[in-house]
């Protein structure tokens, strides 16, 4: 009976995780250039979704053709983690990636303009900036297509001192 708590618990979690996800794109901005995205995340995000709502259904079938070794608890424990999950995977895998109105958005934060100490680039395409950290600098590194290049460049010394 503890793991279902516990199913649950993490459930919360990762619902919060997404209302966050949208809390945190609305305040970002508007993409005003986009980096390149790895389109894999996605495609696996959706693969794994779609196969938990099959499942799902699977189970619940059997479920309702009266086979006794699948119970209503067992597909609770099975299913309200993996889809919950899937969608934040998803939801996740399509942050836009690049320039924005109030800074620089990345798969894993953003950068509010005043947080970002300078920039240099480290090849044709790729961007890396000098971030405040909460203790310490940090890098962030981030690709272009190579025709944006100008348009990029104005854009951030506009915006970066």
């Amino acid at each position: 009976m503890i793991w279902i708590i516990v199913i649950s618990v993490i459930n919360i979690l990762i619902i919060y995780s997404i209302f966050k996800e949208f809390y945190i794109k609305n305040n970002r901005g508007n993409l005003v250039i986009c980096a390149f995205n790895k389109k894999i995340y996605y495609i696996i995000s959706v693969i794994a979704l779609i196969i938990s709502i099959i499942s799902l259904i699977t189970d619940t079938i059997i479920y309702l053709k009266g086979i006794h070794f699948i119970t209503l608890t067992y597909i609770f424990a099975k299913h309200t983690f993996s889809i919950p999950f899937c969608i934040l995977m998803i939801i996740q895998s399509k942050k836009g990636l690049g320039i924005t109105e109030k800074g620089i958005s990345f798969r894993t934060g953003f950068y509010k303009w005043d947080k970002i100490k300078s920039y240099e680039w480290s090849s044709s395409n790729i961007v890396v900036f000098k971030t405040y950290g909460l203790f310490n600098l940090s890098y962030v590194e981030l690709k272009f297509d190579t025709i944006q290049k100008q348009k990029v460049e104005n854009l951030l010394q506009r915006y970066i001192n």
